[in-house]
């Protein structure tokens, strides 16, 4: 999901962003705005040297130059809501009955108003060359990065990426991993599948964009 930094006193909820994009607040009007492709990305990844494996799907959104995007549980989506989608304004998704299509055809629209780069806020980021686990490597510890917190500290990781737990042992940050599916880490740890429970010891929390589409984002944040 696009960052966006409130101006206002207090904090920017999902909904008031949402609220503000189909209002026109935020920028042109979205109904005057198409989606011209719709997709989804299916993958499944077992990199060398790692002994689990895991599956992606994520449904993209294209308005112009940008793509919005929002990851699912694989098989949640029909073939038939990408073909909805495509042609479709981004008003009319904005108010789209399912949570990743929302969210999906806001983030095409915040990309489109405000893009990616360093104008608006953003910090490149290059990732290497290499293989697929290098590549994951790479990405886990700038993210890592984006940690202000002492070694010792306690980070609750929602959405298990073992690459991201990988860089928070490299920094000496413990760890609360947690994830709906629960099972082991790559380490034999317990996945927790409760959250909010785990929230309260933690010092930070590293949580995937993928609870912006199943709902569990907002109690979070």
């Amino acid at each position: 999901m696009t960052a966006v930094r409130s101006t206002s006193v207090g904090t920017m909820t999902y909904e008031t962003l949402s609220a503000r994009a189909r209002d026109g607040e935020s920028g042109p009007d979205p109904a005057g705005l198409r989606v011209a492709v719709a997709f989804t990305t299916r993958q499944a990844v077992r990199h060398d040297g790692r002994g689990t494996g895991y599956r992606n799907e994520v449904l993209g959104l294209r308005v112009g130059a940008a793509v919005g995007s929002c990851a699912v549980e694989p098989g949640a989506l029909d073939d038939d809501v990408v073909e909805e989608c495509a042609g479709a304004s981004v008003d009319r998704l904005l108010r789209h009955p399912l949570t990743p299509v929302r969210v999906a055809a806001l983030d095409a629209y915040l990309m489109h108003v405000a893009p990616h780069t360093p104008a608006h806020g953003a910090r490149p980021v290059t990732v290497p060359a290499g293989t697929s686990l290098e590549k994951s490597r790479a990405r886990a510890r700038a993210v890592v990065g984006l940690l202000d917190l002492p070694a010792g500290a306690t980070v609750l990781v929602v959405g298990v990426v073992n690459s991201l737990l990988e860089a928070l042992r490299a920094r000496s940050l413990a760890y609360v991993p947690c994830d709906f599916k629960g099972g082991v880490t790559e380490w034999g740890e317990t996945v927790v599948t409760d959250a909010l429970a785990e929230a309260h010891r933690c010092d930070a929390l590293l949580v995937s964009g993928m609870t912006l589409g199943n709902g569990t984002f907002e109690p979070l944040r």
